[in-house]
Order: C-alpha cells, then sequence, then structure tokens
C-alpha cells in the first residue's frame, strides 16, 4: 500500500514536467523530430551490445535521440554509472509520461526509438562502424588503479575471461525455466582446454552472475570468479576490458568483451544466424545438428535454408527429428588451443575461406537474414571444419 502510494506521488510530481516536455516534442516536429527511448537496461546483454550500438550510430547523428532513461531494472549498476558519464540520463518515471502521452491519440509513433530495433539494424556492418572506432566508454585512473589492485591477488599477467551459459542462467528476477535451451552447456566440458591456457601462462577467469555448478577444477591460475567475494558490477566489466581474448557459449558477458573489442571465441555456440557484433578477430565453433532419421549431421546450407539457424529449443528442434550433439572435451580443447594463436596472428586457412564465402552467399539469398546480417564477417575455426567436413557440403 505504501509503495503503491509513493509510486502514485512520484507519477504525480513528474507529470507537469512530461507534459510540458511533450507538448513541446510534438510542436516543433514538423521543423525536427526530437525522440525519446529506454535503454534497454534489465539484461547485461542487451544493455551493453545496444548502448554502444546506439552510441556508435547515433553520435553520427543517425537517430536524433536526445531523452534517455534507464528502465526500472538495472543489471550492472557499474555500467549504467559509466554510460552516464557519456550521457545525460532522465528519469525513467520522467521518459514513462511522456511515453504514455505519445502513446495517445495526441502522439506519433516516430517520437519513440525502441533500443531493441538496433539488433536488425545491419548499417554499423555495412560500416565497420565497431571496427574502425574506439569505445564509447573506458575507466578512470582511480578505478583503474583499484581493479589493478584487485588483480594482484592473482597471477593476471594475462587475463582470458570466460562465460559458459548454463541452466541457472535466467534464474535472477526471472520466472522462465532455461532447461530446454540449446545454448546451455557443462562448465567440466571445458576443463582441457582451461588447462591448456594455463600451461601457456593465462590466468582464467570463469565469470557469471549466478552458475549452476562449481568448477570442478581450480588453481592459482584457474580462478572460479562466478563463485568468488570478489565479484562485483564493476570486476565484471573490468576483467572483460583487461583480458586478451573472451571465450563464450553466447550469453549477455560477450556483449561486453565486444564492447570493448576483444576479440572472443564463441565455442559450443547454438545458432549460426543468431546475430552477434564484434570483429573479424572472433571465431566461431558451433554445437552439431543431428537429423535422427537420417543419422547425418545438418550443412551450413541445410540449416540456413531451412530457417534452423536462430532456433535454441532443443523441444523445438526435436519436433523436426533434430537431435543437438555438444563438442567433446577434447575438441574444446583443440578450439581453445586455436583461439590462442588466432587472435594474436589472425591469419585464415583456405577452409575458412571457403565457409566465409559459403557464408555470406547463403545470407545473400535470404533478403530476412540480408537485412539482419549485412555484411558481417564470419569466421569459423579451422579445427571445428577439419573435424566436420560435411558441414560445408
Amino acid at each position: 500500500m505504501i509503495n503503491n502510494l509513493f509510486k502514485f506521488f512520484s507519477y504525480l510530481f513528474y507529470f507537469p514536467f512530461g507534459f510540458m516536455t511533450f507538448l513541446i516534442i510534438r510542436i516543433i516536429s514538423p521543423v525536427k523530430v526530437i525522440r525519446f527511448s529506454f535503454i534497454n537496461s534489465h539484461r547485461f546483454g542487451h544493455f551493453a551490445q545496444e548502448w554502444e550500438l546506439f552510441y556508435q550510430l547515433n553520435i553520427r547523428k543517425k537517430y536524433n535521440v536526445v531523452l534517455l532513461s534507464f528502465q526500472r531494472d538495472i543489471s550492472n549498476k557499474f555500467l549504467a554509472k559509466m554510460i552516464r558519464r557519456k550521457i545525460f540520463i532522465l528519469p525513467s518515471k520522467f521518459i514513462k509520461i511522456i511515453q504514455l502521452l505519445n502513446n495517445s491519440i495526441f502522439g506519433n509513433i516516430d517520437h519513440e526509438f525502441k533500443f531493441h530495433d538496433l539488433v536488425y539494424d545491419a548499417s554499423f556492418n555495412k560500416k565497420n562502424i565497431l571496427k574502425n572506432n574506439k569505445p564509447s566508454l573506458d575507466f578512470t585512473k582511480e578505478e583503474i588503479i583499484h581493479g589493478n589492485n584487485i588483480l594482484k591477488l592473482f597471477r593476471s599477467k594475462k587475463i582470458v575471461g570466460m562465460i559458459i551459459r548454463d541452466e541457472k542462467y535466467f534464474s535472477l528476477g526471472s520466472k522462465i525455466k532455461d532447461f530446454n535451451n540449446a545454448r546451455n552447456s557443462n562448465i567440466d566440458d571445458f576443463i582441457l582446454g582451461i588447462k591448456y591456457l594455463e600451461k601457456k601462462g593465462y590466468t582464467v577467469f570463469r565469470m557469471g552472475k549466478t552458475v549452476k555448478n562449481k568448477m570442478k577444477y581450480t588453481s592459482p591460475n584457474i580462478i572460479d570468479y562466478a563463485n568468488s567475494k570478489i565479484r562485483s558490477d564493476f570486476m565484471d566489466l573490468f576483467l572483460i576490458k583487461n583480458c586478451k581474448f573472451f571465450i563464450s557459449t553466447g550469453c549477455g558477458l560477450d556483449s561486453v568483451a565486444m564492447l570493448f573489442r576483444k576479440p572472443i571465441l564463441y565455442i559450443n555456440y547454438m545458432g549460426c544466424t543468431v546475430i552477434t557484433y564484434g570483429t573479424n578477430r572472433d571465431l566461431f565453433a558451433y554445437k552439431k545438428l543431428l537429423n535422427k532419421k537420417t543419422r547425418k549431421y545438418l550443412s551450413l546450407s541445410d540449416i540456413i535454408k531451412n530457417n534452423l539457424g536462430d532456433i535454441v529449443s532443443k523441444n523445438h528442434l526435436k519436433k523436426k527429428n533434430i537431435d543437438v550433439v555438444e563438442l567433446s572435451d577434447f575438441e574444446i580443447k583443440n578450439i581453445i588451443k586455436e583461439m590462442e594463436k588466432f587472435y594474436q596472428h589472425k591469419k585464415y586457412t583456405k577452409i575458412q575461406k571457403i565457409f566465409e564465402l559459403k557464408y555470406r552467399n547463403l545470407v545473400s539469398e535470404n533478403k530476412e537474414l540480408k537485412k539482419k546480417i549485412g555484411n558481417l564477417n564470419i569466421v569459423a575455426s579451422h579445427e571445428f571444419l577439419k573435424n566436420n567436413t560435411s558441414f560445408l557440403k
């Protein structure tokens, strides 16, 4: 009851300001369209990815969005703090009033910008905006000193960040049951690859806000950061900013690596047309799709032409008589070994060039995918392609 009263009076406080702003927006709209929006702050991946894409395009006056607010829930408060240093953020209730008025008969849909639409705007790929421009966010000198003091606790001259998506990915503040998601993987399948990096002198941080299982293997060089006392919104960002490359099975934190332009290994990745935005130093190795009737693995052509490239539900795939097959721990180790060399030298092999051309041709034949993906370079792992020759048939 008290919370509802507080909410009512807080909206009442902002209403005059929101109403006046809405009137000004509508009055000047024939001359200039002023847009407002909510940044998708409730999901970390969307928060980081959509902010970076928006900033890089909006500074070129593409969207003319000048009234911005976060949503009520903020997934990473330190990321919000960094964004506030770049742009003025208004109270969410103020923007909500403008939104409600704009949705009335007096409004105009052109005034509201949908942040999630950035996911389907491929113009930044065509212009190589992420590749050719520096990250929008950075740490202050004081923050760098603070972060480095924490890293002194570890053998952290060379850092690799790693996020392995599991069933607990949606558990915080969500009613979604995530057990059926084919993007989930088992952290134990990555131990051989982690040990390889340890031998090469890296300190590996297993990241995440909430995870299903603790790591079975840890050492002074292998840190289960997700279950450690040093995990914080600040360190989530600082570790990724300072890593040599990032390993992900496909979830929110890899968007932070994208924001900071870190090379990313997408491994045991599900969905060959699920959009990612990064650089040509990223590497992909996919889960395999097995046709249960023919007992043959689906090729890249099969997947894209049958619109299976963005399906991540195991139940959905089972209805189509398709099983999802994980990469083995030995495959994962060899692909991580490849990435450790690839991010430094970025040399493409013949089979990788064949994949890149085939992928681009398949995308260009599909109008929807062409609009969504644009000219984004997708580089598949040489090890993955070498051991799965049917994928390119």
